[in-house]
């Protein structure tokens, strides 16, 4: 039934799930006494801690999220398709500083899309859940025909002991800190956009194995988990996840608190260092690289955690990136205000 010349549209809605389920909650625990899982309108999930659900939901498109054949030549693998689509949800949980516990998966695609095709998405939501949220399980979903594919993930969690952390608690005094990688996914969608795959060849090995790990950080995120509630034990007053770049995500803060915040330069410049050097030859001739700081400071997509916290000691896996201070809601660096650069759906 799976094979790759079988389409949705050559069984029913009953044996794709059928197909597709088992993918889903491969390894999960037998459920809770009381507690209702996928097959009913409605699941029924009893939290650990009798305590509130968070709970966020987001999508990825065919065509706007990704693209199945990218300029460069590079092929769009299901399985990455499903992994992204389950790490950006798991982002916004952890960007509250929470622990995701139940996931809702729903899938549209065209009748034409090979079951395979869908298969590759269970497995890679999978082991997305495997790798970031050991715990979390699979609770329900939905299925259906749709003009493009398209993978939307509704997660829900439990706060960390410290409670949920909103972006609109920094104060003036405050220290800005990052937790994760920023500029890494920009640099690896720059390489996917590249015109020409041949450009790579003659490159030496250690930069195709950076040019991977770049390529790897845009098409399956790692968001650093376990900051997320450190920051909420932490007493972190502000925290939000960087998913549209950190200028335009700390610019979201800063309004929502009402203060200014000035970035560290030289914070900044060793972000910046980390980001694997790939010559040019390696992303094509699309278009001329971005500088590294560029990347840092506008690329979306590493899933990285910002957030302000009293001055004294940082929580682990916490940088320092900044200071908030007293002011309108700019963001500024070296004592000029940044533009609101970054990623925007409707810009």
């Amino acid at each position: 039934m799976g094979d790759r010349s079988t389409t949705v549209k050559d069984l029913s809605e009953r044996e794709v799930l059928d197909l597709i389920l088992p993918l889903l909650t491969a390894g999960e625990p037998p459920l809770e006494s009381g507690e209702i899982g996928p097959g009913d309108d409605s699941a029924y999930v009893i939290p650990a801690s009798g305590s509130g659900f968070l709970v966020s939901v987001d999508a990825v498109v065919e065509g706007q999220d990704f693209l199945w054949a990218w300029p460069s030549g590079r092929e769009h693998l299901p399985e990455d398709v499903g992994y992204k689509s389950m790490a950006q949800n798991l982002s916004d949980i952890n960007a509250m500083g929470g622990i995701p516990c139940h996931v809702f998966v729903s899938l549209q695609c065209p009748g034409a899309t090979p079951v395979a095709r869908l298969a590759g998405i269970a497995r890679g939501m999978r082991a997305a859940l495997d790798e970031l949220a050991p715990g979390c399980r699979v609770s329900g979903g939905d299925l259906g025909i749709a003009s493009e594919l398209t993978s939307t993930v509704t997660v829900m969690g439990e706060p960390a002991e410290g409670g949920p952390v909103r972006r609109s608690g920094a104060r003036p005094g405050d220290t800005l800190a990052v937790a994760g990688r920023l500029g890494w996914a920009a640099a690896g969608l720059e390489i996917l956009l590249g015109r020409e795959a041949e450009a790579a060849q003659g490159t030496a090995a250690e930069q195709l194995i950076a040019a991977e790990q770049l390529i790897e950080a845009q098409m399956r995120p790692r968001p650093p988990m376990s900051a997320g509630p450190a920051a909420s034990r932490g007493g972190a007053t502000a925290l939000m996840d960087v998913s549209d770049g950190l200028l335009r995500d700390a610019y979201r803060m800063a309004r929502a608190s009402h203060v200014a915040m000035d970035l560290d330069e030289a914070a900044l410049t060793r972000l910046a260092a980390e980001i694997p050097s790939v010559p040019s030859e390696a992303r094509g001739r699309a278009s001329a690289p971005a500088q590294p700081l560029t990347r840092v400071l506008t690329g979306g997509e590493d899933f990285a955690l910002l957030a302000a916290f009293p001055p004294g000691d940082l929580p682990e896996g916490f940088t320092r990136m900044g200071t908030v201070r007293e002011g309108a809601p700019v963001v500024m660096l070296g004592g000029r205000v940044l533009a609101e650069e970054g990623f925007d759906h409707f810009g």
